[in-house]
């Protein structure tokens, strides 16, 4: 198959190949996707973790049609009127815990937590601590693929050419993989001692220097929980410090974990908060970044010079309106939740016996399976070509990164529709195990 498109994530000659790649999608509805080569598939991954709420919602449409024919472009840049944009950024706050009283849009997840960084170090310049610009984050951790974001990333293999290489001012410090222990230590003899290792490193920097420290409650590649003790030593560290907190909530916000935000579940108040994906169930370019009193009451009298001139299109931000409208109309966290802890009993009790499979872990449903060459060694699984074509002849699209399996299904799932993919995945697995 000849194309000139250049994907994310994927290369040309890969997609043409069929390796690791997805058939196109004529119609989409509910957790469907049905190929234009007349096969249904049930969406598993939410389409990059995004459509939470399914596909085909009428009322989503029906606010972005009417929006269109009204006014379908008014930026939020040079003192211009958005109501569609305005009225987004109430219910924004609204909904989140904490005081937070300002809002500002962006078109992705990476553009939010760029926002995030930028607002951060603007605040302490303004607060005459210029010094206080370096930022932490934790390693193994994804908040985006700009140059900045891949350097507080620090991914992988894979971006590190677009990396800042600026190792002095953005700081790494432990990554809690509990199956993959850093600290070699197995969970008899823990005791969270990834807590104490963060104590240690965090008191080693000049806390002068240290502006801002971000974070995601469960990070998405693979699907690591900070435990507790970790999370607490993160908060009063930046509290003893007078350091910002930024929850980068992109992939975990409204509801994904079985909080409405998972920092809600560690007793955590950020003073920023990333959002993007669920905000606009996938279908638009949409993403937010929010900020409480103290930060917004530096920046009443300050003109900012950050974001693009599509940043809080009205069409997009209508949407906006309409998903949290949705959101509030039943209790989707709740859903996910019991959703959630269902699936995760359910795989671990049929594939967790499997010689390839490491280690199954979740957070409502954000679940990942790790695959292993044996269990002893922990060796990283290889064949996860076979593992995704052995998805899509059996009907399911699912997320593969590296030796793990994702499944993210729309929050619309069922338990009868979580029975099949369990057995879909028990059949796989049990096919790759040699």
């Amino acid at each position: 198959m000849k194309t000139s498109l250049l994907r994310g994530w994927t290369s040309i000659s890969s997609y043409q190949n069929g390796c690791m790649s997805f058939p196109p999608i004529k119609e989409a509805k509910g957790i469907y996707l049905y190929g234009y080569n007349g096969k249904k598939y049930i969406d598993a991954k939410s389409q990059m973790m995004n459509v939470s709420f399914g596909h085909g919602i009428q009322s989503f449409k029906d606010a972005v049609i009417k929006q269109w024919d009204q006014v379908a472009y008014i930026p939020t840049m040079d003192g211009h009127g958005n109501n569609s944009a305005d009225e987004l950024a109430e219910a924004i706050i609204g909904i989140l815990p904490g005081v937070f009283e300002s809002v500002y849009f962006t078109t992705s997840g990476t553009s939010s937590c760029e926002v995030a960084i930028q607002i951060a170090k603007d605040y302490w310049w303004i607060n005459n601590k210029k010094g206080k610009k370096k930022i932490i984050s934790i390693k193994g951790c994804y908040h985006g693929n700009s140059s900045m974001m891949s350097e507080i990333s620090e991914y992988g293999e894979q971006n590190k050419p677009y990396r800042l290489n600026d190792l002095d001012n953005y700081l790494k410090v432990l990554q809690p993989y509990c199956y993959r222990c850093p600290l070699d230590l197995n969970s008899s003899d823990c005791g969270c001692k990834c807590a104490d290792v963060l104590r240690q490193q965090l008191n080693q920097y000049n806390t002068d220097e240290i502006g801002a420290i971000i974070f995601e409650v469960v990070q998405g590649s693979g699907v690591i929980a900070l435990p507790d003790a970790y999370a607490d030593v993160l908060k009063k560290f930046a509290e003893d410090n007078d350091i910002l907190l930024i929850a980068d909530e992109v992939l975990t916000g409204f509801g994904r974990t079985g909080y409405d935000f998972a920092f809600q579940k560690y007793g955590l108040l950020p003073n920023i908060v990333c959002l993007s994906k669920t905000i606009s169930n996938g279908l638009l370019p949409l993403g937010a970044t929010i900020f409480d009193k103290k930060i917004t009451e530096s920046l009443r009298e300050r003109e900012i010079f950050i974001g693009s001139t599509q940043d809080g299109n009205p069409v997009c931000t209508m949407l906006g309106s309409a998903v949290i409208k949705h959101f509030k109309s039943e209790n989707w966290s709740e859903r996910v939740k019991n959703l959630g802890e269902y699936f995760l009993f359910s795989l671990k009790n049929s594939v967790l016996q499997y010689s390839i499979v490491g280690d199954i872990r979740g957070e409502g449903l954000l679940i990942c399976i790790e695959l292993v060459k044996d269990k002893e060694s922990k060796e990283p699984f290889e064949g996860m070509e076979v593992i995704h074509k052995g998805f899509l002849e059996n009907g399911v699209f699912i997320f593969v990164e590296n030796n793990f399996i994702f499944f993210v299904p729309p929050y619309i799932i069922d338990e009868k529709t979580i029975d099949l993919l369990v057995a879909k995945c028990k059949v796989i697995i049990a096919d790759s195990c040699g």
